[in-house]
């Protein structure tokens, strides 16, 4: 639960939220481009430039360009064609009301800052990203406004803190925050400690100091500056600060005494009660969870953020059904962290295989565990009625071997893929597939892994489960191993390391499967179409079906929604991997693609209830 609002109050109102209409639907011109994606927005920008007639429609698409990519130079470029061809750029973005549409209001500051009003440009820009907090504009824009010899330094205090609490406030936590993120973060470390060198940081000032160092990772440093200034202020910001930086450290009943304090300095207030629920939800405690969250309710009836989290903890703690029900309810309502916490919380490890021979391998193990004498010394023979990812077939030779079962198991498939799209070719060319097939057979087609990178990407997937933080370990493995890593990081998919100690395979390896394909979809950050990391998640989405294509999945759509631009190429390999669905048998990266292919930006309306609609059936076929 972020503070900054709590401590900052907006100066002007914010920018509203996006919208994306346009009245360019019938264009003779974009009908063959995807309304909302880059190629669109450019190409009416463009146009309209070229044209002089209609420059103001054409500035809000290029407001609209700029959001996906604020620093990509030719638009940059283009930004600029527009400021020469009207004496003033304002009037081709008047403002509607009170409050502007956030992209244009982004223009609107690039153009103060061109003509010297650099502290209001600021002050504008970081409210924009306070409203939309995941485009990049101050990394593409203020970096080369502030980073100037005595730039950053002349700011104004309250435009000074403003942007650095938008950016403090924007930035995760250092454990969830990725190797690019952190690139970032270094630099806003750096331009704060020069601005606060001319600046004493007092009160909120101090505050904002002390959160940076932490989401930079200077515990010690934080801890020290917000101990010091606790004992000089007493204050909430400082007891808030103090209780911030002890809950990174994990000093969780330190961290829990500093809110309290917090807490009883504003009565009225509720952000501390809330950094402790969270604290301690974060934590499993959900007994002291629930006792902070029942107490902000009882300051503030119907809080947005404390009513689905108590809902969630009481859950957890006493697993009754309606609390649950209440949660996944107002989620539906719109709640964010309701919506949040439902995607979180349905299950704390990646759910595992239920293809035929994985529930033979689980009664195997059942019998084992009933009977620990029972082993397989010959041939272990299993016939299944249709194909099956092969990644169940090194489970159970995984399985086998850890057990120290000298058995070998051969499988044999009574209808091989007749007619219809064959699971053992690639749906398309791709540059690395990951099994190649003698008949029914599949075997890896990649050779055996560098040992430097099978036991990074093991000790990655040995860590206690959460998708998030793992994602960000990932990407400081991936800039680790570097690009030329690449084969290796595929071959782990199909040669995994050894299962540890008391491990199911069908625990482990979807782990190691996932944790693999986190790295490679952010082993480089070049233009997508020619980056190894396209050509790597395309080689398991692509490629022979397996696990694997569900896990490319799942990061390709991470990808394409934290990069819109890349979104209409994420669409059309889903829409061949659709086409290539097999006609019998079981496919986990069925419900998989259904599941996440509704979330990339730019689909029309009509196309996401489509794929609402099909994953809805494809589960109920599998559930019936």
């Amino acid at each position: 639960m972020g503070w900054w609002q709590t401590c900052w109050p907006w100066r002007r109102s914010p920018p509203a939220a996006p919208r994306r209409t346009n009245g360019c639907d019938g264009h003779p011109q974009v009908r063959h481009l995807r309304q909302g994606t880059a190629e669109f927005e450019q190409f009416i920008a463009e146009q309209e430039l070229s044209a002089g007639t209609n420059l103001a429609h054409g500035a809000f698409h290029l407001s609209n360009l700029l959001a996906l990519d604020p620093g990509r130079p030719p638009w940059i470029a283009l930004l600029r064609r527009y400021g020469e061809a009207v004496p003033d750029f304002e009037t081709l973005i008047p403002r509607d009301g009170a409050s502007g549409f956030y992209a244009t209001e982004a223009l609107r500051a690039f153009h103060w800052q061109r003509h010297g009003r650099v502290a209001e440009a600021i002050d504008l820009l970081s409210q924009v990203v306070a409203a939309k907090p995941d485009v990049r504009y101050l990394e593409a824009w203020v970096w080369g406004w502030v980073e100037p010899e005595g730039q950053v330094e002349s700011l104004p205090e309250p435009t000074a803190l403003l942007l650095f609490g938008t950016v403090l406030n924007r930035h995760p936590e250092v454990a969830y925050a990725t190797a690019a993120q952190q690139r970032d973060w270094a630099r806003w470390l750096a331009l704060s400690e020069r601005y606060f060198l001319h600046h004493p940081p007092l009160g909120a000032a101090g505050m904002v100091r002390i959160g940076l160092l932490r989401k930079g990772g200077r515990l010690d440093e934080a801890l020290a500056l917000a101990r010091r200034a606790h004992d000089d202020e007493n204050s909430w910001h400082s007891a808030t600060a103090l209780g911030l930086v002890l809950r990174s450290r994990g000093q969780l009943p330190e961290a829990d005494a500093a809110f309290r304090c917090a807490a009883a300095q504003d009565p009225a207030d509720v952000t501390a009660l809330l950094e402790s629920g969270d604290m301690f939800l974060d934590a499993h405690r959900w007994a002291e969870a629930e006792s902070r969250y029942a107490r902000v309710l009882e300051r503030q009836a119907g809080h947005p953020w404390a009513d689905p989290s108590l809902a969630l903890v009481r859950w957890r703690r006493l697993g009754e059904q309606g609390d649950w029900d209440r949660l996944a309810r107002l989620a539906a309502e719109g709640n964010t962290r309701a919506s949040t916490l439902v995607a979180t919380s349905q299950g704390h490890e990646p759910p595992e295989p239920v293809d035929a021979s994985a529930s033979v391998l689980r009664q195997l193990g059942e019998r084992r565990a009933q009977d620990p004498g029972f082993v397989i010394n010959g041939t272990f023979g299993l016939t299944l009625s249709s194909q099956e990812a092969p990644s169940t077939y090194l489970a159970l030779r995984m399985q086998f071997a850890a057990w120290g079962w000298p058995g070998r198991v051969e499988i044999t498939v009574q209808h091989p893929p007749g007619r219809g799209p064959d699971p053992r070719v690639c749906v398309a060319p791709v540059d690395s597939p990951l099994w190649r097939y003698q008949g029914t057979d599949a075997e890896p087609a990649l050779p055996l892994p560098a040992a430097e990178v099978h036991s990074a990407i093991a000790e990655l997937a040995a860590a206690p489960w959460d998708e998030a933080r793992g994602w960000a370990a990932a990407s400081r493995v991936a800039e680790r191993l570097g690009p030329t890593s690449v084969p290796a990081v595929l071959a782990v998919l199909v040669h995994p390391p050894a299962l540890p100690v008391g491990t199911s395979a069908l625990h482990w390896l979807p782990r190691v499967q996932i944790t693999a394909m986190q790295v490679l979809a952010q082993i480089d950050d070049g233009p997508w179409m020619e980056s190894v990391r396209r050509s790597a998640l395309r080689s398991a989405l692509l490629g022979p079906q397996d696990w694997c294509t569900a896990h490319a999945v799942r990061a390709m759509t991470r990808l394409a929604v934290a990069d819109p631009t890349i979104a209409p190429d994420v669409h059309a390999a889903f829409t061949a991997l659709e086409a290539a669905q097999p006609h019998q048998g079981y496919w986990s990266w069925v419900v998989e693609l259904y599941a996440h292919w509704s979330q990339l930006p730019h689909l029309f309306p009509e196309e996401r209830e489509r794929l609402r609609a099909r994953l809805a059936q494809v589960q109920a076929e599998e559930s019936g």
